[in-house]
């Protein structure tokens, strides 16, 4: 364990801690993080298969990701996420300004991503993990 000076996280990190103490739910609840969150962005260069933006569209989290890899697989802009051109910092702020301005669009993106993250039953997902990795190592 590394012992952290009180500054070095975001004030969100030190909040999301403080109100899950304050819960009652254990920390590290990812879930609990999820739905805590107005957003969740991923500027990633490449994915295999990730994770992290179908959990958050599975707590009901709107979710902005940038075109690469595998998000592909499940990401549909503006049925589920907003999808960005990858490593446009430009685009990925807009993608946010967007979803903060306009309710209607996030709630169609949070219903999207509940669907996306319903549809994706586990021997689906396994196996498109699979082919991620497959798809991969082929190059």
């Amino acid at each position: 364990d590394v012992d952290y000076p009180a500054d070095h996280f975001p004030d969100i990190f030190v909040r999301y801690r403080d109100e899950i103490a304050a819960d009652g739910e254990r920390p590290g609840d990812i879930a609990s993080f999820y739905r805590s969150c107005d957003l969740f962005v991923l500027p990633s260069l490449y994915e295999g298969f990730p994770l992290p933006p179908l959990e958050a569209m599975a707590c009901g989290t709107a979710v902005v990701i940038s075109d690469c890899g595998g998000m592909r697989d499940y990401a549909v802009d503006g049925a589920n996420a907003l999808v960005v051109p990858t490593a446009d910092s430009a685009a990925i702020a807009a993608a946010i300004a967007r979803i903060a301005g306009d309710e209607p669009l996030r709630r169609r993106l949070i219903r999207g991503g509940y669907e996306t993250a319903a549809g994706l039953p586990e021997a689906r997902f396994v196996q498109r993990c699979g082919e991620s990795v497959i798809r991969v190592l082929r190059g």
